[in-house]
């Protein structure tokens, strides 16, 4: 009987078994545990997916035989692939090739742009290099956006949800830029790096005397305005009627220019009145924060790496929470960058401000570290606006000057606001590489909409420890100081206490047995 009853819990935990791993076979399900959920598809992803109008083919080229290292790597970009296929369903199609199986495959791969890896592995306890293949080809209608090296698995939501968005779009948006009589760019002060990051997806057009003409919201999705210089009066119709009419302008101001022996060279630029019009003041000073970035400074031939309060850094908790562009970034550095002050309403937003423990100095700023220790401690803490969002609509600057300008305009007008540029710089960008997300965000919102911004954000970035006060200092390294002889105190006086009653648990003990006796 119990041979029996044996068996036959035996059979049955085999068949729960068999029927488990088909329905999860059947039926995957997993569980993301990770702060900012980089393992779940973001809903930015999902609605991409969804809006799919006809089918995207994704051709996989792996190579089928991956050494173990990269094995690791198939697993995830082969999961990814089925929660896309899960999502669009049908269609989102996956085809497998392998190029290294025959010389005609591997020559297709080679007219995509996909390239051969060569990879170091241990083969019979010997170093060998082996020639792979990781890339991806994304193809919709008799379009392709090709993925030539796929070595990571953090970022590879984005790139594939924006290679779908480049293939299934009629045309790639156009964006304007313009830097407005800014001239004799030295080397790392131009803006290449960031020009290329928005090429891979927009069409950029330069905003010349010949074209100032086309400068119009039909044309143009969005408008940069960077680090503008003096502006004639017919560059300031163009860009007041574009932005009145539901233009979309991202505004980089500088007020200074930070020359090599750390001085402040003010820049005249008529683009700060339009602002003003517009209901957002670049103010005429420098911001410094207790929260800032590090710093090179070189005296001699040593090199100094040293927190710098001219370089504000920008943390989670400080940006706004409710505005897409910045709800999911957690740090962003903005060199030597000029506050504003934006008119209270409901089309205005700041979206990022300094913390309480900043200051700001004006034209006689002294941009050395040490005066800049001083001024940070003597100034006037509070917190400061560093990055704002306006919405139309917009009166013309020019309402009740001129005849032919509009009084108001349309409420699709956007207006991004920064008191510096040389956040995006290309020296700069290249130390503070996550301050491309911020731009990226803010273009892709003002030109398309929010559907790459939840995905891009998630993107790992520095987790700072969290400023605090001065008293909140003093009462952290007291309680530091103290804790210790107090932990021993308590463990001594415990000790004491057990002892002392054992002794006496004992002696009354003893004494009852000599008074039985």
């Amino acid at each position: 009987m119990k041979r029996t009853q044996t068996i036959t819990m035996v059979v049955t935990i085999l068949v729960a078994l068999v029927v488990v791993n088909y329905l999860a076979a059947r039926h995957p399900v997993r569980v993301d545990l990770t702060q900012n959920k980089i393992f779940t598809l973001s809903d930015s992803t999902r609605a991409i997916l969804k809006d799919l109008d006809d089918v995207v083919t994704v051709r996989l080229y792996f190579t089928r035989d991956l050494p173990p290292a990269l094995q690791a790597l198939r697993r995830g970009v082969d999961d990814l692939l089925a929660e896309f296929q899960g999502i669009a369903g049908r269609r989102f199609q996956v085809e497998s090739i392998d190029p290294g199986s025959s010389l005609i495959e591997e020559q297709k791969a080679a007219l995509l742009g996909i390239p051969p890896v060569q990879v170091n592995v241990l083969r019979r306890d010997k170093q060998e290099v082996a020639k792979v293949y990781l890339g991806m080809a994304v193809m919709y209608e008799d379009r392709q956006e090709v993925l030539p090296i796929i070595d990571q698995l953090e970022n590879l939501e984005y790139k594939l949800a924006e290679a779908i968005v480049m293939v299934s779009a009629d045309k790639l948006p156009a964006i304007a830029w313009w830097e407005a009589g800014r001239k004799n760019v030295e080397e790392g002060e131009g803006f290449e790096v960031i020009r290329e990051f928005l090429g891979r997806r927009y069409e950029i057009g330069e905003v010349t005397d010949k074209t100032l003409a086309d400068l119009e919201p039909n044309n143009f999705a969005a408008l940069v305005l960077a680090s503008p210089r003096k502006l004639r009066p017919n560059e300031m119709r163009a860009l007041d009627g574009y932005l009145v009419g539901g233009g979309r302008i991202l505004a980089l101001i500088d007020r200074w220019e930070v020359t090599r022996g750390l001085g402040l060279q003010p820049v005249d630029t008529k683009s700060v009145d339009l602002l003003v019009h517009y209901g957002v003041t670049v103010e005429d000073d420098v911001v410094l924060d207790q929260s800032n970035a590090m710093a090179a400074f070189t005296g001699g031939i040593v090199t100094y790496h040293m927190h710098y309060p001219f370089w504000p850094d920008i943390r989670k908790g400080q940006f706004d929470a409710d505005q897409p562009i910045v709800a999911d970034l957690e740090s962003v550095v903005l060199p030597w960058t000029s506050s504003l002050v934006v008119k209270e309403g409901d089309q205005k937003a700041i979206l990022a401000h300094t913390t309480s423990f900043a200051t700001a100095e004006g034209k006689e700023a002294k941009l050395d570290p040490k005066s800049a220790n001083e001024a940070l401690s003597k100034g006037e803490r509070r917190r400061w606006p560093l990055i704002a969002l306006l919405k139309g609509p917009f009166t013309s600057y020019f309402a009740g000057k001129e005849k032919a300008a509009e009084a108001e305009g349309s409420p699709g007008a956007r207006l991004f606001v920064v008191g510096s540029s040389r956040w995006l710089r290309d020296r700069y960008l290249g130390t503070f590489p996550a301050n491309a997300i911020l731009f990226e965000n803010a273009v892709d919102s003002l030109a398309i909409g929010d559907a790459l911004i939840g995905i891009r954000s998630r993107e790992a970035t520095s987790r700072p420890i969290a400023l605090l006060s001065e008293g909140a200092k003093l009462a952290l390294r007291y309680v530091n100081v103290t804790i210790g002889p107090a932990l021993v105190m308590i463990i001594g006086i415990l000790i004491f206490v057990f002892r002392r009653t054992r002794r006496r648990t004992a002696t009354l003990a003893y004494r009852r047995r000599v008074d039985q006796r």
